[in-house]
């Protein structure tokens, strides 16, 4: 037997039931906040992403060698192309722009809890304006979107890299900055005099050493999302692990899923220069699908949905249950038909074991009738019907 590649995973009917509604639920939240829907190529020119991802991304990325010669890569992240995309296809388009996108990523890092190598994003970006307003505006969509998800639970962390710059000031490289991100205590020996600011972030502290003209756009967002009723927490270490994030950024914890605990992150970012429009000003967000399901408890197996199960006795009733079968999936009743005479004990065991409602039994003595006995699996009563009295039951229950 052939096992699944490492890191990545079988979604199941179940759980991917559970997974359309949490797409509805997302798209819903993105209909109400003015995004339109894209979708781009799952693989791309890995100099897209080589460009300004960091070495840390660039060092996960799946790339190949097409017969052509190029190099392409499996997307490890949809906000660069997106930012391609639009650079191709919607320079001429009124801005702001507001667009969401679901799709699959791929990096190449060690599995763990509610982490994989093959992963699935939902994510908005907001192309052509980064002002205070158009985070506050951004974050409030996602904290949206993840209590749409029936996330209750979530600490938004607020930050901004201008104030994390001035903090550390040429000491802002690339090791450092990972410690950053990591929340790493040896920070207190790299950078002593600002490591208890970065791990234990203070207000009026992080003002007080930068200076209130550097804190100003932070504190204001604050203020905005306050004001639209979104809790959030300031977390001056938020470094994000992408090179193209460039002022306020922002990070998304569900406290129940432990150390691997991040569901959301984005912030302000430049990526003019990588798809040919300089200053280009963006902000956006992603949110881990995966993670999100493990939070919620969504992703493990559950019963069905189904509305009824339509049971034929014998083999001469497979024709009359095969078409009130379709009568009843014409008035919109999620039916399930028995494909081989059944016992009416293994009938109901198989009805409740998907989640049905109801199931209708068709028989000797109701083909001589002309009736079907239909089972209100609740209730347990049962009753003979004909097949049109039996479709009005059940669709209208």
């Amino acid at each position: 037997m052939i096992a699944r590649p490492r890191g990545t995973r079988d979604v199941l009917p179940d759980e991917m039931e559970e997974r359309v509604r949490a797409f509805g639920a997302l798209r819903r939240v993105a209909a109400l906040y003015g995004y339109g829907e894209v979708e781009t190529p799952t693989f791309e020119h890995a100099d897209l992403f080589i460009a300004r991802s960091g070495a840390e991304v660039v060092e996960q990325m799946y790339t190949f060698e097409d017969r052509g010669g190029r190099i392409l890569a499996l997307r490890p992240e949809l906000t660069a192309p997106v930012a391609r995309m639009y650079s191709s296809e919607m320079r001429s388009w009124a801005k702001p722009l507001r667009l969401c996108y679901f799709g699959k990523c791929y990096r190449y890092e060690r599995p763990q809890k509610g982490r994989y190598r093959e992963f699935t994003q939902f994510g908005a970006e907001l192309i052509g304006d980064d002002s205070t307003a158009a985070n506050a505006d951004l974050i409030a969509m996602a904290a949206a979107s993840l209590g749409a998800l029936g996330l209750g639970d979530i600490v938004i962390r607020i930050g901004d890299l201008r104030v994390l710059r001035a903090l550390l000031g040429d000491r802002a490289g690339p090791d450092v900055m990972r410690l950053v991100d990591k929340k790493d205590p040896a920070l207190r020996e790299v950078v002593p005099d600002v490591a208890d600011l970065i791990l234990e972030p203070r207000m009026d502290e992080a003002r007080e050493a930068v200076g209130r003209e550097v804190t100003a756009d932070l504190e204001r967002l604050l203020s905005y999302l306050e004001g639209m009723g979104v809790a959030t927490v300031v977390d001056i270490g938020i470094a994000r692990g992408l090179d193209y994030y460039n002022g306020t950024v922002f990070e998304a914890d569900a406290p129940s899923l432990g150390a691997e605990k991040q569901v959301c992150g984005g912030g302000s970012y430049d990526l003019g220069g990588v798809v040919g429009i300089e200053g280009l000003k963006a902000t956006g967000f992603a949110i881990g699908l995966d993670r999100v399901l493990l939070a919620s408890g969504r992703s493990g197996p559950r019963v069905g949905n189904l509305d009824a199960y339509v049971a034929p006795l014998l083999e001469a009733a497979m024709g009359p249950a095969l078409s009130l079968s379709a009568t009843l999936r014409q008035r919109g009743v999620r039916t399930e038909v028995g494909l081989s005479p059944e016992r009416p004990a293994k009938a109901i065991k198989v009805a409740l074991e998907k989640g049905a409602t109801h199931v209708v039994f068709i028989g000797e003595e109701e083909l001589a009738a002309g009736m079907v006995a239909v089972r209100d699996l609740a209730g347990k009563e049962q009753e003979a019907l004909t097949a049109g009295e039996a479709v009005a039951r059940i669709s209208r229950e």
